[in-house]
């Protein structure tokens, strides 16, 4: 009779026969060929594992999946068993277990024995059970080396490894089998952290939250071990690695980093080891995350929810080595495409609506992506945006606004959007009506303008968190210091912006920065104005990109820029917003918002052009991409020059 190290192939094909029935044909193009490749390895028809695969909800032509059935197969799978394709069927059906391995039920004599007590003078002080996928079972026995100083031995441990035998019980050593991952968390988990070694695992577990959605694993044997470890349960998902701070750590970790990326994770990265500065520990070599959160709890007394903080942010400045793992394939781009279709449908437009800028509105298709917005001082570029701001939280109850202003302070700016929504002028606000008459408030305005202020204020209040406005010193009192990591402020910007949201309950978010010149660069960059606004621009693209994660509906991102008075009048184009037409390429849409006309002046004066009509501007859109149309857009200041509106007609 077979033992459960030497199954026969049949009862394989069993086991995986079973398993396609409890697995959802919908998972990614990833998991969906390591399917692939282990029922080819096993020896399962093309018929039989076609037959599975279409009843997805888009499923694979016959074409496409007999091209990739005749290319996949053990070359291909990387570390991939048949353990992961039983993690796949346990997570979609819970409680799921081949009913050649007893139906459910686990051998009794395996859970009912225990590792040896004690081998060759040291007592066994830890077992770590890995769970069985495929019907063979493993642990792993950590043995202490007592003290001896009478011989100069110092206390350390053994780690041995056990697979069971039948008849014979827990023999010593890895086995002939395929060993499965220590897999803590949920079975289903999208993200997922890699230690080196179980003792880090099952720490790192007690400190996650159940409900997040992130499992913590490791394989038998540290380095050693990778080779003989079924890895395919990480295909599609997002995996960070926390090595050793030694040499056989960052090996570890380049490792399993070609062992993530072989099996098609989405993602991968690697943390920056643990140093002494993490936690006040004069010794470096060999720390861990075990060792952090041994401190943190029992030194430092932090607590887990300032750990979790601790680690998240740690995770998040990770070193990224495999992103989007799935992009070899068009198919999670289309998935992506699909799943937006009926959103957008249900809301008949694409970006964030501009209720009182119809013709805005239908040249953009709403605000969205990254958009640069280019006019001399003084032309009306800031009223432009932060009436723009307003009209979307009216229009647009699921979206929040956050206004980032890096020249002037956030109390000029509101005193800006006091003065558009009570219809003043802002040297009027400021100085006083010489009209009016001193208030019982101390103001010297009208009685009028003092309601209208009134009004103002309750009107910016009511829309609580949905509207943030915050300067460059909130952000970094000094960014432009010397030795200032690169994209750094994007980064806090990135974090900053995805707190907004979540405080506001917001889905999306229209962000404004004003303004592209004052943006905070390492002062290296600063000689090469060309450099720099390539790697401005560069920072804001990636800035967009991972807020909206790609999603043509996401949130948008208005880029306001200064350009020379001199050069920009009439017959000016992209290439004077950045110097450069290149750079406004790296953009969704470029607008220039200048006077409408322009006469000569003074042939003694400065400026040879000046315009004709203060309070007449063309807005124009230079540059759009996906649906956006290009054009002229007339607007006009009104009487007060406190708001602007498009002209009708």
């Amino acid at each position: 009779m077979a033992t459960m190290q030497e199954p026969s192939i049949e009862r394989e094909r069993e086991v995986l026969r079973e398993c396609l029935a409890a697995i959802d044909p919908n998972r990614s193009c990833p998991e969906w060929v390591n399917v692939l490749t282990v029922c080819k390895d096993n020896g399962l028809s093309a018929d039989e594992v076609y037959a599975w695969s279409s009843q997805a909800r888009e499923p694979a032509t016959r074409r496409r999946f007999e091209t990739d059935w005749k290319s996949c197969g053990r070359r291909q799978s990387g570390g991939v068993g048949i353990g992961t394709i039983v993690h796949y069927a346990k997570g979609d059906r819970p409680g799921f277990a081949p009913t050649v391995h007893g139906g459910g039920l686990v051998d009794m004599n395996v859970v009912d024995s225990s590792l040896p007590s004690e081998r060759q003078g040291m007592p066994l002080t830890e077992t770590y059970e890995y769970d069985s996928h495929d019907g063979n079972y493993f642990r792993v026995g950590r043995y202490s080396i007592p003290n001896r100083p009478d011989i100069g031995l110092v206390g350390d441990k053994v780690v041995l490894p056990f697979h069971w035998v039948e008849g014979k019980g827990w023999v010593a050593g890895v086995g002939p089998n395929r060993w499965p991952l220590y897999w803590r968390g949920p079975l289903n988990a999208s993200y997922i952290d890699v230690v080196e070694g179980e003792k880090c695992a099952d720490a790192l577990t007690r400190l996650y939250d159940p409900t997040e959605g992130r499992a913590v694993v490791t394989n038998q044997g540290a380095t050693g071990g990778i080779a003989n470890a079924d890895w395919g349960v990480l295909a599609g998902r997002h995996v960070c690695v926390w090595p050793d701070n030694d040499e056989p750590g960052k090996g570890y970790a380049e490792r399993v980093v070609e062992m993530a990326k072989s099996v098609g994770a989405a993602s991968v990265r690697v943390c920056a080891p643990f140093t002494g500065n993490d936690m006040t520990c004069k010794s470096e070599g060999g720390l861990d995350v075990a060792d952090y959160i041994y401190w943190a709890t029992n030194d430092a007394h932090y607590s887990k929810e300032r750990q979790r903080s601790f680690l998240s942010d740690r995770r998040e400045s990770a070193e990224v080595k495999v992103k989007d793992g799935d992009t070899w394939s068009v198919k999670s781009a289309l998935d992506n495409v699909y799943a937006s279709l009926p959103r957008m449908h249900e809301r008949n437009w694409l970006g964030m609506r501009l209720g009182r800028w119809p013709k805005v509105d239908d040249s953009l298709c709403g605000l969205r992506g990254l958009l640069i917005l280019a006019a001399a001082p003084g032309v009306g570029k800031t009223q432009l945006t932060v009436q723009w701001a307003t009209d979307v939280l009216e229009s647009n109850p699921e979206a929040c606004v956050v206004y980032v202003t890096l020249e002037m302070s956030r109390e000029e700016l509101a005193t800006r959007m006091v003065a558009i929504q009570a219809g003043t002028d802002y040297r009027r606000l400021l100085v006083g009506d010489p009209r009016g008459h001193f208030q019982s408030n101390g103001m010297r305005l009208t009685a009028a303008l003092v309601t209208k202020l009134g009004e103002a204020r309750r009107y910016l209040e009511d829309f609580g968190p949905r509207l943030v406005v915050v300067d460059k010193w909130q952000l970094d009192p000094n960014p432009n210091r010397e030795g200032a990591e690169r994209d750094a402020w994007v980064e806090r910007m990135a974090t900053f912006i995805d707190e907004c949201k979540a405080r506001a309950g917001a889905e999306r978010a229209l962000v404004v920065v004003d303004n592209l010149q004052a943006i905070p660069t390492p002062m290296a960059d600063a000689a090469d104005t060309f450099a720099r606004d390539v790697r401005t621009i560069e920072g804001m693209r990636t800035l967009h990109t991972r807020l909206s994660g790609g999603q043509l509906d996401g949130d948008a991102l208005v880029l306001v820029s200064e350009v020379s008075k001199k050069a920009f009048t009439v017959g000016s184009g992209q290439g004077d917003v950045l110097g450069t037409g290149r750079n406004a390429y790296r953009a969704d849409g470029v607008w220039g918002l200048t006077h409408r006309k322009y006469v000569e002046a003074d042939p003694d004066a400065d400026d040879k052009l000046v315009p004709a009509n203060p309070r007449q501007l063309k807005l124009t859109l230079w540059k759009g991409r996906a649906g956006m149309n290009r054009g002229d857009i007339n607007l006009s200041w009104n009487d007060e020059y406190s708001a602007l509106s498009e002209d009708p007609g």
